[in-house]
């Protein structure tokens, strides 16, 4: 099983920086919809309000975009918000932040992944090996 927490993408040229942030989000909510279904499944959805479940990075030659991805969900509604963590530019402050973006994704794959694992790890746990999982499709 592989469950997606983090998603980027780099394009080039004028105005592309929201192209790359649409095509980025599209994956991100097909990974975060399917953790969400895999919660409800188990009926443990609680656990999951307004916890952020994966990251997006858009980039493109100066500027940088991070956000996160979280969803609520009201009875058999679910809706996908984005959180924006940071926008900023590479070339900013004589290059000082030329790290940010690095610095941010290395503490998600060090800090982060754990918490994340360990909740995905309790659902997978308590699934039952018998169940016929294509009603969920």
């Amino acid at each position: 099983m592989y469950f997606l927490f983090l998603t980027c993408e780099m394009k080039c040229g004028a105005a592309v920086l929201n192209i790359a942030d649409r095509q980025n989000a599209h994956n991100i909510i097909i990974a975060v919809r399917d953790i969400v279904e895999l919660f409800k499944f188990i009926k443990r959805k609680k656990k999951l309000y307004r916890e952020i479940f994966a990251f997006l990075i858009s980039h493109d030659y100066r500027a940088i975009r991070i956000y996160g991805y979280y969803s609520i969900t009201d009875g058999n509604k679910t809706t996908f918000y984005r959180h924006s963590i940071r926008e900023f530019s590479f070339t900013e402050l004589e290059s000082k932040e030329k790290w940010s973006a690095y610095k941010f994704t290395k503490n998600v794959y060090d800090i982060w992944i754990l918490t994340y694992f360990k909740r995905i790890c309790s659902v997978i746990n308590e699934l039952l090996f018998d169940i016929n999982f294509k009603f969920l499709q």
